[in-house]
């Protein structure tokens, strides 16, 4: 997705190791990397960018330890409507070093996190006036786990206002800057609609 659309698809235990990873990267870019499959991940000791001047979408789909390891996280472009998604699926892993930035610059950021995932960022998560940050609760679980007591705040304060999420892509869309993501009920309904979608 440097120029164009372009997606990569991980899985069966394959990974990658980057010095940084970007997804989204020019004007009119849509990026997309996927990661499903047993132990199957994405391992920098860099910073990930999604959403650089173009689309960023990062997705762990029903991993069993699949993961993303990373130095550092910006969801959300440096250009006002390029736009970084991130999800994280049950099952799956996702650690940061540093910081974890949600929309903070100039382009809008989501993040996604489900129930029975494991997010973990060891300094701070950010989420800015352009992002959206959602942690859902499931079977007696809370995510984030094991992570620094700033950004189990930040989350908690984010679980709580489920209404400000709404009202937040209420004004971007208003705005016409961003578009809310297309919501779907489980993985298998995102891997049929965008089988059924090719520039999903």
């Amino acid at each position: 997705g440097k120029a164009a659309h372009g997606r990569m698809d991980l899985g069966g235990g394959s990974g990658i190791s980057a010095a940084s990873v970007t997804v989204g990267a020019d004007p009119g870019a849509l990026g997309e990397l996927v990661i499903q499959g047993d132990t199957t991940g994405l391992d920098t000791a860099g910073a990930v960018q999604l959403g650089a001047e173009g689309d960023g979408l990062l997705a762990i789909l029903n991993g069993t330890a699949d993961f993303v390891h990373c130095g550092s996280m910006a969801i959300g472009g440096s250009v006002e409507g390029a736009g970084g998604t991130f999800n994280v699926d049950t099952g799956a892993a996702f650690t940061c070093e540093h910081a974890t930035r949600v929309g903070a610059a100039a382009g809008p950021g989501l993040l996604r996190v489900k129930a029975g995932a494991q997010f973990q960022v060891d300094e701070v998560l950010e989420v800015g006036a352009k992002g959206v940050a959602l942690f859902e609760r499931g079977s007696g679980e809370v995510t984030p786990t094991t992570v620094g007591a700033r950004v189990v705040e930040q989350a908690q304060r984010v679980l709580e206002q489920a209404a400000q999420v709404k009202a937040a892509w209420s004004r971007l869309v208003f705005s016409g800057k961003a578009t809310p993501p297309k919501e779907l009920g489980s993985s298998a309904e995102v891997k049929k609609f965008v089988a059924a979608n090719p520039d999903a």
